[in-house]
């Protein structure tokens, strides 16, 4: 079931099975981990990690209309100790034809504290369950809290389209 937070933000709980957050988590090992840019912590998924994301690819784009491809799923992302990420739009990449017009991130564990999406702009936060896919129109400015203790797990992708592209509901 989806629920709408608000204009261009959704939220779709127990996206993953068990299997495969227990799958995803095994890439979740502290060392490996390598800061690409400023808040963004990435390791590269392992094997038994990515045998799960066919599956979780297709299932997250039966949630759109008129869509064009997606982002692959190939790192698990990890914020912890005051780290989180500053405000910014999903605006793409600049050699690319194809447009992202949703950003996705798919939630790993729950167990922290701060680490919420905010809106600052709406004036929203979340802090979904684990398991649980937020949708977000790309052009929304969102950020990641900092999180104050524990570590956050997740899985990012984005949604290639034009303005037919649009979220299941």
């Amino acid at each position: 079931m989806i629920k709408e937070h608000s204009q261009g933000i959704y939220e779709i709980e127990n996206f993953l099975t068990e299997d495969e957050l227990c799958a995803l988590l095994l890439s979740a090992s502290p060392d490996g981990f390598i800061e690409s840019h400023s808040g963004n912590v990435v390791k590269d998924l392992i094997p038994e990690s990515l045998a799960c994301v066919p599956n979780i690819s297709d299932r997250l784009l039966s949630y759109f209309e008129n869509h064009q491809s997606h982002t692959q799923i190939t790192n698990i992302r990890r914020l912890q100790d005051n780290q989180g990420m500053s405000a910014h739009t999903d605006g793409g990449y600049p050699n690319s034809k194809q447009k992202i017009i949703f950003g996705i991130a798919i939630y790993l564990n729950d167990d922290f504290l701060g680490g919420e999406i905010s809106y600052p702009d709406l004036g929203l936060s979340i802090k979904p369950q684990t398991c649980s896919m937020v949708i977000h129109n790309a052009q929304l400015l969102h950020e990641v809290l900092p999180v104050t203790f524990g570590t956050r797990y997740s899985l990012t992708a984005f949604v290639f389209g034009d303005e037919s592209t649009k979220v299941r509901i």
